[in-house]
């Protein structure tokens, strides 16, 4: 049923900043496990999802951005229907253990295993009616109406899958087989399925292109399917699946650091689009810039001993960070982005205030504020 879901944010853009899902546990979901729709700066870490119907953790429309899901475990996201009055009518909730419409999102350390269709799957075509011109945030606060199709990652790192049936990584390419009856008689029916979701050759300019790094897959059919263009890809690992980078889209792609081993049947199979000039230097081609400002989001404060409070946090970025800075103090960051300070709380108008500055100078417009509560300040 539509909007029926373990966990489910329903539109509530950048209003819930600073609301998290640590360490939840959901299994035996007959319809997904978390629903992020319409929804901004939400942080999902160390959560597991067992068993579900239909996509796992799934963003609903298109419009989300910079939320993040970090050290996630997805395990047997099972084949489903489409839902009554979905809002993206080319998603036929096929069983992926992560899928996206909108890549401006981090995905990092998270885990894929057994899902029956994709691990982790971006799709947005324009099909049945449906513009992938959407109105999206600007690093300002503004909207612009954007096709979404053309948004890169803000981070895709280290991320794994195990043992999937179909496809490791699917990025913006075709569905390859959308359901168990793939041998139905109605073959335009087929065809439909098979094709629907594609980006048709739509993607980031080379400036800004899809950034892969650090992914890895075991025991899977498909490793990795592009139908986007502008894509770098760096660092591969994949050990006894059956085939390594799959009938995908070669137009602006450049791939560094691979490692294809036991592969059953081919490392490159029919690659397409692209030139035939091979040529090694990786920097021909895409010319990687970060002009997008970091996002930073206080996910909770605790209490500490003389009047002190400890802020915690969460930064995300294409880029090292420089600093966080909250109420004019530098916090403590590690290399995965969580940061902490210890203020004092009986100083100031009782309102935190964190922003984050990455090392090419580009700096949060919209730095995330913070009511304390009376409890905090006492």
């Amino acid at each position: 049923m539509l909007g029926r879901y373990s966990l489910h944010y329903h539109l509530v853009g950048d209003t819930m900043r600073g609301s998290s899902v640590i360490g939840a546990s959901i299994w035996n979901s007959d319809n997904r496990w978390l629903t992020v729709h319409g929804t901004n700066h939400l942080i999902v870490r160390d959560c597991v999802g067992y068993n579900s119907i239909g996509h796992g953790f799934f963003l609903e429309d298109g419009t989300e951005i910079d939320n993040v899901f970090d050290r996630n475990l997805a395990v047997q996201a099972a084949l489903g229907k489409q839902l009554p009055k979905q809002v993206l009518p080319f998603d036929f909730n096929d069983g992926a253990g992560f899928w996206w419409a909108n890549c401006l999102n981090t995905f990092t350390r998270n885990v894929a295993a057994e899902c029956d269709q994709h691990g982790f799957r971006f799709e947005a075509a324009p099909e049945h009616g449906f513009s992938p011109v959407l109105p999206i945030r600007q690093p300002s606060g503004e909207f612009k109406n954007t096709d979404i199709r053309t948004l890169p990652f803000v981070k895709f790192e280290n991320n794994e899958v195990h043992s999937q049936r179909r496809f490791g990584l699917n990025l913006g390419g075709i569905r390859g087989v959308a359901t168990y009856d793939e041998l139905v008689a109605d073959s335009e029916i087929q065809s439909q399925k098979v094709r629907a979701g594609h980006v048709q050759g739509v993607g980031p300019d080379t400036e800004h292109p899809f950034v892969i790094k650090g992914f890895k897959a075991w025991t899977t059919h498909w490793v990795f399917h592009g139908g986007s263009p502008s894509v770098l890809m760096d660092g591969l690992d994949a050990f006894d699946c059956n085939y390594g980078i799959w009938r995908s889209r070669m137009d602006m792609h450049e791939y560094s650091n691979l490692s294809m081993r036991q592969m059953k049947q081919k490392h490159f199979y029919h690659p397409w689009g692209g030139t035939s000039e091979v040529n090694d230097s990786y920097e021909q081609n895409l010319k990687v810039t970060d002009d997008r400002p970091p996002t930073t989001v206080i996910t909770h404060i605790t209490r500490a001993s003389d009047g002190k409070v400890k802020v915690h946090g969460t930064v995300a970025d294409a880029s090292p960070i420089r600093h966080v800075m909250v109420n004019g103090q530098p916090a403590s960051v590690d290399e995965h982005g969580q940061w902490e300070v210890l203020l004092d709380a009986k100083s100031g108008s009782g309102v935190i205030e964190a922003a984050a500055e990455d090392v090419h100078g580009n700096k949060e417009a919209l730095p995330h504020q913070k009511r304390l509560t009376d409890d905090e300040r006492l």
